[in-house]
């Protein structure tokens, strides 16, 4: 996952007392025309999910290379990766 980032000079925005209480450790959801857009998490819980994505990646690496390993599954020649991606 990557994270885009801004600096906020003024608290003068519509939503900087949403960015206040994320820093004291809030979860705000942001909706537009009732519909939940975007959530303002504090940072510890946006490395949290990082963290969380990363290991998962791991097992799933993990349980691939295994299954080549066993025979349970072939790789896939480059060639046909890019031919069906159109790369």
């Amino acid at each position: 996952m990557t994270y885009d980032s801004t600096h906020i000079t003024q608290d003068t925005s519509k939503h900087g007392h949403a960015v206040k209480k994320a820093t004291c450790g809030e979860r705000i959801i942001v909706k537009q025309r009732g519909k939940a857009t975007v959530t303002i998490v504090p940072v510890e819980d946006a490395e949290y999910m990082q963290r969380l994505e990363d290991e998962h990646d791991v097992h799933a690496a993990e349980k691939g290379m295994a299954d080549l390993r066993s025979g349970k599954s072939q790789p896939i020649p480059w060639k046909k990766i890019k031919s069906k991606w159109g790369l």
